[in-house]
């Protein structure tokens, strides 16, 4: 087995930080708004309180994303090459 050490470029975990906070940022937004609406309804005593699932399903899921792709990207694990190689006996 052949150790081979794997970098990443620079410009590779600025766009993926960016992308990835970029998510974090919307879901953020989107929990927010329906956080206040909720807290709106419950405030004004209307008679149906609608919890959408939907922004909390993201937030969960972008903030696991965005932690895992942190995790993988400043962890420096070295990936495992095999060679397999033929003798040949003449």
């Amino acid at each position: 087995m052949i150790i081979v050490k794997k970098e990443i470029s620079l410009g590779k975990r600025i766009l993926g930080s960016l992308f990835f906070l970029s998510l974090s940022l919307i879901s953020l937004l989107m929990f927010s708004f329906a956080m206040y609406r909720l807290m709106d309804s419950m405030i004004n005593h209307k008679k149906v309180i609608v919890f959408s699932k939907s922004p909390m399903y993201l937030l969960g899921g972008v903030s696991i994303m965005f932690i895992s792709f942190i995790l993988v990207l400043f962890s420096n694990q070295d990936q495992i090459v095999n060679v397999d190689r033929e003798i040949k006996f003449t």
